[in-house]
This record gives structure tokens, C-alpha cells and sequence, in this order.
């Protein structure tokens, strides 16, 4: 009888991980899972707020455009961080600290202000604008869209 129980202990490997154990570091992890994921959620899919708020202006413009049947000008200055929208209203442009260098069309702006059309058919003019912090948006105008991008 003693050797049967001698045996039995053998099949058994006391140094393995018991369910329990398993269960508690699998719990573990997904808590640290869930209380990470929010955070890297919106690291990685927030977009750009100067992006966002130039395609957002544009898409206001065509709205306003299509209203009056007619081309509608977005106005901005050189060396400040604002802009007067397609309404009239004077808005500061996010993320930024201030516009440098302006190019509407291929042809550099000259002089302190700036002006972006945008017209009915849903086009808006070739732009970009250039920022203090080396970055620069540009526009893609027939689906009337900014991207961001770093000066090299």
C-alpha cells in the first residue's frame, strides 16, 4: 500500500502553477490592460488639434460658401496665432504659437495678411502655412483637407 502512495506523489509536480495563481496574475494584467488603454487610445487616435481645427474651419467655409452661392475667404496674418473664419468671426488656430511664411497657390504671401478661398464646388485654394515651431500644414484642395508636417 505505502509503495502505491509513493507512486501517486511522483506523478505529481509540486513546483507548477496552481489555477488559482493563474487566475490572480491573469487579473492582474487585465487591469493594468484597462487602466492603460484609455490613455494610449487617445495618444494614438486624437488627432492633431491645428489639423483638426483647419479642416474643420474649411468645411464651415464650404458650408457658408454654398449658402451665398459664391467664393468665401478665410483671412489670416502673419506673426499672430488667428484667424478670421468665412463668418467674420476672429479665432486663435490651436497648437500653434504663430504663422511665419504663407504660401497661397505656389506664390508666396507677401505683406502681413493672408486669405484662403474657398468656393462653392467644393474646392479651396492650394495653401500652406508655415508655424514658428517648424511644422507646416498644407492643404489638399479638391477634397479641401490639411495635413501637418515637420520642416526638414
Amino acid at each position: 500500500m505505502s509503495s502505491h502512495k509513493l507512486k501517486k506523489s511522483t506523478f505529481y509536480n509540486n513546483n507548477a502553477f496552481t489555477l488559482l495563481e493563474i487566475i490572480i496574475v491573469i487579473t492582474i494584467i487585465g487591469i493594468g490592460v484597462i487602466t492603460l488603454t484609455p490613455q494610449m487610445m487617445r495618444n494614438t487616435v486624437e488627432g492633431d488639434k491645428t489639423v483638426e481645427f483647419f479642416n474643420k474651419i474649411l468645411l464651415e467655409a464650404l458650408n457658408e460658401s454654398r449658402e451665398q452661392q459664391a467664393p468665401v475667404s478665410i483671412k489670416g496674418f502673419k506673426g499672430s496665432n488667428n484667424i478670421i473664419t468665412a463668418k467674420g468671426e476672429r479665432v486663435n488656430i490651436p497648437g500653434i504659437t504663430e504663422v511665419t511664411e504663407v504660401e497661397i497657390n505656389k506664390y508666396n504671401s507677401f505683406g502681413t495678411e493672408y486669405e484662403i478661398t474657398v468656393y462653392p464646388s467644393g474646392i479651396c485654394d492650394y495653401f500652406k502655412i508655415n508655424f514658428t515651431n517648424e511644422e507646416f500644414i498644407e492643404s489638399t484642395p479638391l477634397i479641401m483637407t490639411v495635413r501637418k508636417y515637420a520642416n526638414e
